[in-house]
Parts: C-alpha cells; structure tokens; sequence
C-alpha cells in the first residue's frame, strides 16, 4: 500500500473505527511509532492511502474532519 496520510486516534477509537473501515471496505492499516511516524504514547495511527474523492469523503466524516497528518516515509 502506497502510504499517504494518517490520522492519530486513542487505542479506544482504533477498535471501532478499524472495525467500520473494514465494514465500508477502505483500506488501511494501522501502526504505532516507527522510523516513519513518531505517535504519542496513548495513541495509534490510522494511515490511509491516497483515496478517491467519495472514499475521502466517508473517512473525513468518519474521523470528524480534516486533522489528518501527511505520511512521510
């Protein structure tokens, strides 16, 4: 997967919103800190990659809004 942005969640939303993404079909992958990515402790990433306008749409509304972060590799 082409890695292109990520959102950061608590380990309480990663359950349920991994379960929706996987239901709605998007793909994804979730990840903790490694070279690529620096996450708090608390925290997961919810990294994405590059999405069709409608796919983007869902996740947006999904996670609330345009607080993603770019994924640098």
């Amino acid at each position: 997967m082409n890695k292109s942005f990520y959102y950061l969640v608590t380990w309480d939303e990663a359950s349920y919103l991994r379960q929706t993404l996987e239901e709605l079909g998007i793909e994804h992958v979730v990840e903790s800190s490694n070279e690529a990515l620096l996450i708090p402790d608390g925290r997961l990433a919810i990294v994405f990659p590059d999405l069709h306008v409608r796919t983007y749409s869902t996740v947006r509304e999904l996670f609330q809004g345009d607080h993603w972060l770019p994924y640098q590799s």
